[in-house]
């Protein structure tokens, strides 16, 4: 039986960060292929589980159509109930294209915008492909788990959105093992969790560690893998299959007076607890830790992405070298 094809739309604001992320994300499932029809449009064939996980992703539609000429859509077998439908069509008119589509798909008593048993969706790139809406991404649950929504509330706490991109960039699978050794209030600790990882969380403050566990707990997560420890002295009694964290930084952290050789002895401890061949993700204020990795990882991504005027944060992504690569 072939693959089904679906079309992914995807929000425009880090393009460079979704590439990375979709490539991530097939290498570590292998359930799906993908080729960008735009910089937020993906054509993909598979198994939509994996690519629906995306930081980015707003819904995606399985094609039940293309061609050159919208009119040969006449002999679409379509499910019985009501729908409506959305155009995404560059240099064509969407309300338009939406009218001329609901006449040819006999939409007459059949439209409802308030409550349709199915949306139809319709882009227009180097051909028309229509589909039906067979789901949608997880950007209204994550914002039911950012800082504000949380038992424990710090006002650096990371986004959501980052915690997901960071779990999505470390080519893990559902069921394996992630640390975030800087776990603060626990951010990244319950987003990996959520989507199917099982988390080991350590931080220096006692407080953080204490507000994490009550997170995690708010979550229906498991706490009792989050430990008080600071780096170096972080032991966990294995391997991990990748770490995601975003290292302290700025004068509200207590690791600020650490200076030095810092970054240098935290990315040789990272090798020490992670499995040859395993990824390391890290947000970073500079880019200085890219050089400090080297000597224990390939680096395979640096991406900036702007927090504000005077904020922009780095995401690493590294993977550990085997000992025969150093």
């Amino acid at each position: 039986m072939p693959a089904k094809t679906f079309i992914g739309e995807f929000t425009k604001d880090h393009p460079e960060a979704l590439a990375v992320e979709l490539e991530s994300l097939r290498s570590a499932s292998g359930d799906f292929d993908y080729e960008f029809l735009s910089d937020s449009a993906v054509i993909f064939r598979g198994s939509p589980e994996s690519i629906s996980e995306s930081a980015f992703m707003r819904n995606y539609s399985e094609v039940i159509w293309s061609g050159l000429n919208l009119n040969d859509a006449t002999q679409l077998n379509l499910p019985g109930g009501k729908f409506y439908i959305r155009a995404t069509a560059a240099g064509k008119d969407s309300v338009s294209v939406e009218k001329e589509l609901g006449a040819i798909l006999g939409g007459q008593g059949k439209v409802s915008f308030s409550s349709p048993d199915f949306v139809i969706r319709a882009y227009w790139f180097d051909r028309w492909y229509i589909g039906i809406q067979a789901g949608v991404g997880h950007r209204k649950d994550m914002e039911k788990r950012t800082a504000p929504m949380r038992p424990f509330f710090s006002p650096v706490s990371m986004h959501p959105f980052l915690a997901r991109l960071m779990v999505n960039l470390s080519h893990t699978k559902r069921g394996e093992l992630i640390l975030d050794p800087f776990c603060g209030t626990g951010g990244i600790l319950i987003e990996a969790a959520v989507m199917g990882r099982h988390v080991i969380g350590a931080d220096a403050s006692l407080s953080m560690v204490s507000g994490a566990r009550m997170n995690l707990r708010y979550y229906g997560v498991d706490p009792g893998r989050v430990v008080h420890s600071s780096i170096e002295k972080l032991e966990i009694g294995g391997k991990v299959d990748a770490i995601a964290t975003d290292l302290p930084y700025g004068r509200s952290s207590p690791m600020f007076h650490v200076t030095g050789n810092f970054l240098a002895d935290t990315v040789a401890k990272f090798s020490d607890l992670l499995r040859d061949g395993g990824y390391s993700v890290v947000v970073s204020n500079t880019r200085e830790l890219e050089h400090a990795a080297r000597s224990n990882f390939q680096v395979t991504n640096v991406i900036a992405l702007r927090v504000h005027k005077s904020l922009t944060r780095f995401v690493h992504v590294f993977k550990k070298l085997n000992p025969d690569q150093h």
